[in-house]
């Protein structure tokens, strides 16, 4: 099999699985934001936001530099396997008391403190699947990497429809997933070292920790870019505001996953060609031009369709969701941008400019919803996100424009995205005055999908030219 056969069966593959444990995972978030009401839902959202930065802490970014060793074949592939397994297990566990205690420190009622007991146990087992689809993914063995996700994804599905039919609670359900989890995690272990037998070589753990700190860090402020606003409205408003505030943006986290999943499939191919500078450029621009249209589709579907996409997922009683599903739409158009410039970066060796961007904007996603939040609750909450991404695509583009020192000619594509979501965006509101708000979502996104081909945004022949004869 070819490569660009290749490349696009575990595209297909892995999406198709991908897509199916993302999708899986958020109904099992709709389901629990309607069976259990807004305030359970919150204390939900919560533990799982603070458990998920605590627990980001113990990946340090050596799953990252494992996957990269992966796919060029490191003769040394056994120790860095090793210690990166040892020192992740180590970093996580160390890290579960920490977060137990600061659950306590912050004043969560004691519901939500024993959420966190249990999902932060759970996260601590799925910090270590990130080891083991490391090494699957640098060899590009993505089909395993497909039946694991898709096994957790419908089988939390299966669980949540189990403890509801028994009229359970949330915490059972945390409860019966984490046993669930800590199965998955064996299987996956032991399927690992058919792969690659673990060794450890301590003296080498120093070093891996210097190469891959960076990755760490940037995962790190990731996830505060994901969760810091669920905790900020945690610790300033009501239980019910953090549950409204997360009907709305589960959405949002369900449709972010494709560039995610597109990066996850072909950061290995950029690493391979990052020091060939044509056909990396070749790449990102094939990745930006499908992916901003893919943005700004769901940007404006988002945007008209708010209110029936909430009262369909997670019922009436979500009455301020809507408006801040609203606000949210536009983190859409700017994280489907942001995702390859940023695994660009990254692919360049320039992980430290990304990083240092991302800290920036981190501080300014906090001082956003300190200042945001008292005084618009949960709609500022969402606009304090959508700045805090809006920055971030920028920054991103400014670094990489200064890496490469821009003469390939992205400045141009992004000028015809904006003018052709303008356009697009007038399409769709006067289409709203006379065909409703599904006519204008879908006559704004028809003009965005013919403004993209008649300008050249979309030409299928990109992804081909990067990846023949590779």
């Amino acid at each position: 099999m070819s490569l660009p056969q290749k490349l696009l069966w575990h595209t297909f593959g892995l999406g198709a699985a991908g897509l199916l444990a993302r999708t899986a995972t958020v109904i099992v978030g709709f389901v629990i934001a309607r069976h259990f009401g807004p305030q359970e839902f919150g204390r939900y959202a919560t533990a799982l936001a603070l458990a998920m930065l605590f627990l980001s802490l113990s990946q340090i970014g050596v799953s990252y530099r494992l996957m990269k060793l992966a796919s060029r074949n490191d003769k040394h592939l056994d120790i860095e396997y090793g210690n990166t397994l040892l020192t992740t297990g180590i970093l996580a566990i160390s890290l579960y008391p920490t977060l137990i205690i600061t659950a306590r420190v912050l004043g969560y009622p004691a519901a939500t403190q024993r959420l966190v007991w249990l999902l932060g146990l759970t996260v601590t087992l799925l910090s270590l699947h990130e080891v083991f689809s490391a090494v699957a993914q640098g060899r590009q063995l993505m089909g395993r990497i497909s039946v694991y996700r898709a096994a957790y994804g419908v089988s939390l599905l299966v669980i949540v429809a189990v403890v509801i039919l028994l009229d359970g609670s949330v915490e059972v359900f945390c409860a019966a997933a984490l046993l669930f989890v800590l199965g998955l995690t064996v299987s996956w272990y032991l399927s690992t070292n058919r792969l690659v037998t673990p060794r450890l070589a301590p003296k080498r753990i120093p070093a891996m920790l210097r190469d891959s700190y960076l990755y760490g860090l940037s995962g790190f402020l990731f996830i505060i870019h994901l969760r810091v606003d669920t905790l900020m409205l945690s610790l300033m408003r009501s239980e019910v505001e953090v549950g409204e505030y997360n009907a709305a943006y589960q959405v949002v986290e369900l449709l972010i996953k494709a560039p995610i999943l597109v990066s996850f499939v072909t950061m290995p191919l950029a690493f391979a060609v990052a020091d060939e500078r044509a056909r990396t450029m070749h790449l990102y621009t094939s990745k930006l031009r499908h992916l901003g249209v893919l943005g700004g589709i769901a940007t404006l579907a988002l945007l008209f369709l708010a209110e029936p996409i909430v009262s369909t997922t997670v019922g009436v009683q979500y009455r301020e969701a809507p408006a801040a599903l609203q606000a949210l739409s536009l983190v859409m158009l700017a994280k489907f941008l942001a995702v390859p410039t940023g695994d660009t970066l990254t692919a360049l060796d320039r992980q430290g400019i990304r990083t240092a961007i991302q800290g920036f904007v981190a501080i300014v996603n906090i001082g956003a919803n300190l200042v945001l939040i008292p005084k618009f609750g949960i709609v500022g909450a969402a606009w304090a996100t959508v700045t805090s991404e809006m920055l971030l695509t920028l920054g991103y583009y400014v670094g990489l424009k200064l890496v490469w020192g821009g003469s390939e000619g992205f400045s141009a594509l992004l000028v015809r995205f904006a003018v052709g979501f303008i356009i697009s965006g007038l399409v769709a509101a006067v289409a709203n005055q006379q065909l409703g708000r599904l006519g204008a979502a879908f006559c704004g996104c028809l003009a965005l999908v013919a403004w993209a081909y008649a300008v050249g945004i979309l030409r299928s022949s990109d992804f081909k030219s990067v990846i023949r004869a590779k």
